[in-house]
């Protein structure tokens, strides 16, 4: 009867590894050698904002994964609490810049020789509002939906708003 079989083998330390196998039936010997190499995984650094539209004075999302720590962040805002600051190697970060501009946030990850850095650039735009398109004729008793889009928030309303909103 032929012997099979297989067996998983997991080394958490980088080098050769020499795997033999001996057969026996009836005295009568086989035997086979063969040698893998374990090699570190390459870094591996996701980096990104998280947040559809960034707008001054409203907090945005960077978020990453990192398969190296540790991770350390650069860049940024002054005062926006980034820079300078030791990150987990997955994780995110609510941040808020006051004024408009464009602020490059890095975050690099590992030890030497297996370091990663990333980039990621948020574009804070100069203020400004403006409502989407809405109708401009409504029935009386009957509600709209009026959308509008900012750069810079907190927005109040004012006019003839049914009701008086922070937003």
């Amino acid at each position: 009867y032929p012997a099979v079989g297989s067996l998983r083998s997991l080394q958490e330390v980088t080098g050769t590894y020499v795997y033999r196998i001996t057969c026996t039936q009836a005295g009568v010997t086989a035997t086979a050698t063969t040698s893998v190499d374990f090699t570190p995984q390459a870094p591996l650094l996701n980096f990104e904002l998280a947040t559809e539209h960034a707008a001054a004075n409203e907090p945005f999302n960077l978020a990453w994964f990192a398969n190296y720590g540790p991770c350390v962040a650069s860049g940024g805002a002054a005062g926006d609490g980034w820079a300078g600051s030791s990150r987990a190697m997955s994780g995110g970060a609510a941040l808020t810049v006051l004024a408009p501009g464009a602020y490059t946030y890095t975050l690099t990850c590992g030890a030497a020789p297996d370091v990663i850095s990333k980039s990621v650039t948020v574009t804070i735009a100069l203020p400004s509002v403006a409502f989407d398109p809405h109708v401009t004729t409504a029935i009386t008793g009957q509600g709209f939906v009026l959308r509008w889009q900012s750069t810079i928030g907190p927005c109040t309303q004012t006019g003839d708003w049914a009701v008086a909103n922070e937003f």
